[in-house]
């Protein structure tokens, strides 16, 4: 025996301003992404190349713009005792040369 659902089942649903606003963006995301899809595949691959970079610098620009980077915080740590404590530059060729002599 089916079970029949009332209209009132449904009014627990509460569909508030913040949820369409992210439904509505959702759908608009889907239809921009599926927009640019099409323009892509009307290009030949030396263009969707550019327009691959072109991505990556707006990602890049975004990123800056907003303060993050992706360096690691190792890589932060070592910089800063780098700036901390200085020291002389180190000469390729020298430090190549003593490594062979350790050879």
């Amino acid at each position: 025996m089916s079970k029949i659902i009332s209209l009132k089942s449904y009014s627990r649903i509460h569909f508030n301003r913040k949820n369409v606003q992210q439904l509505a963006l959702k759908i608009m995301n889907a239809t921009a992404i599926q927009q640019l899809n099409d323009k892509l595949k009307s290009l030949p691959d030396t263009l969707v190349q550019e327009v691959e970079q072109f991505i990556d610098y707006l990602s890049f620009k975004n990123s800056q713009e907003r303060g993050i980077t992706d360096i690691p915080q190792w890589q932060k740590d070592l910089v800063l005792d780098r700036v901390n404590n200085p020291q002389k530059p180190v000469d390729a060729f020298k430090m190549l040369q003593e490594l062979e002599d350790d050879l």
